[in-house]
């Protein structure tokens, strides 16, 4: 049996937060894992469907920005969710927001986590480190168990 490689598709619209994300996982992981970034989740659902259609390998985990024009990322989470070969796919929320609404309101539609978008690139390594050890380092039959974890701490004072 092949060992399929591990992969990360990120939802998120700000050029900025694009970068910071590419250059952590990239601090953090080498090019051991590659990140695929789409802009929003009209972009991300039209993706994840050709993959699904073509019936090639899905990503191992996806990075959900919450706050994304045309789809955003809580409409994505149900589109992904309700769908029965991506069902199975971690999907983490980004946002700025830590708001207790936001958060029971992104596990109620099936997240498997909750960041709190980090303040430094530092803050952003360790946010790679956390996705690395939570679905990417696991192997493939565990990664589907039903994992749940909310960090918001990055933005502490």
């Amino acid at each position: 049996m092949r060992l399929q490689r591990k992969s990360v598709l990120v939802a998120e619209d700000d050029p900025d937060d694009r970068l910071l994300l590419k250059e952590a996982f990239a601090e953090k992981l080498g090019d051991a894992v590659p990140l695929e970034f789409v802009n929003d989740g009209v972009e991300l659902i039209e993706h994840l469907i050709r993959l699904s259609e073509a019936n090639s390998t899905l990503p191992s985990v996806i990075l959900l920005d919450i706050n994304m024009p045309r789809m955003n990322g809580l409409q994505a989470l149900e589109r992904i969710k309700a769908h029965s070969r991506m069902k199975t796919i971690p999907c983490a929320m980004l946002s700025t927001s830590n708001s207790p609404e936001m958060v029971n309101l992104s596990y109620q539609l099936g997240a498997s986590s909750y960041f709190q978008k980090p303040a430094t690139f530092e803050q952003m390594v360790e946010l790679a480190g956390v996705i690395h050890l939570s679905w990417l380092s696991l192997p493939h039959n565990v990664v589907g168990a039903a994992q749940t974890l909310t960090l918001n701490y990055f933005n502490k004072e």
